[in-house]
């Protein structure tokens, strides 16, 4: 999955109110805190890695499965120009 982390970004949300743009954290993300809802992560960036691997996961997959869609959808394409060149 090496290409997802080329193409698309993720963007980790609070397990708690859902939030992904009020988090505030120290230097070394060993402690983070959503500032929406007031959960504080005292693992840090690991913790809410952690909260958030189904979201991962989905991600992941759905990219994975859109990825192959559209590489399927362009192969179709050039059999279809190759075979109305001959």
């Amino acid at each position: 999955m090496e290409i997802l982390k080329k193409h698309y970004d993720f963007y980790p949300i609070c397990a708690t109110c859902g939030s992904g743009s009020f988090f505030e954290f120290n230097e070394d993300m060993s402690y983070i805190k959503c500032t929406n809802c007031g959960r504080e992560y005292l693992g840090g960036k690991e913790e809410l890695l952690v909260a958030n691997q189904e979201q991962f996961e989905y991600v992941e997959n759905h990219v994975e499965k859109e990825l192959r869609d559209k590489i399927e959808r362009e192969l179709n394409k050039s059999i279809k120009k190759a075979s109305r060149r001959k």
